[in-house]
């Protein structure tokens, strides 16, 4: 994983990795998340936002199959975990599977998405921070 700092940026701090489209990919965005809430001072969402770093990249993993960025960020009042795949899919909740990845994300996150950009969607889920 080659974990590139890319902040202070307008959001605030930001930690990205690039990944391989890998069975243990998941693994790392747990890793640099759990980094970032250490360093960021952030450990209130550290289980929802590693099982959500862990969902999104799992889920590009398995439906794009491309080379993945997690980005991490911070800004006073909301942690964001965004991962940027090349697949084409739409991420949605299947309204008949009671557990899913997505259905985890949605329960822990204060909201999520995902939005098409030029080559492939990101996904991301923000978290709200204590006392923000």
């Amino acid at each position: 994983m080659d974990v590139t700092p890319v902040g202070p940026a307008l959001r605030g701090p930001v930690l990205r990795a690039d990944l391989l489209p890998l069975p243990g990919a998941p693994r790392e965005a747990r890793g640099l998340v759990t980094a970032a809430c250490l360093c960021w001072d952030a450990l209130e969402v550290a289980g929802g936002a590693c099982t959500a770093a862990s969902e999104l990249v799992a889920n590009g993993v398995v439906h794009a199959g491309t080379m993945m960025t997690l980005r991490v960020s911070r800004t006073a009042g909301l942690f964001r975990v965004e991962v940027e795949d090349g697949g084409v899919g739409v991420p949605r909740l299947d309204p008949l599977r009671r557990i899913s990845g997505l259905r985890l994300v949605a329960e822990f996150a204060t909201s999520w998405g995902w939005r098409r950009i030029a080559g492939g969607k990101i996904t991301w889920a923000t978290f709200a921070l204590a006392g923000a």
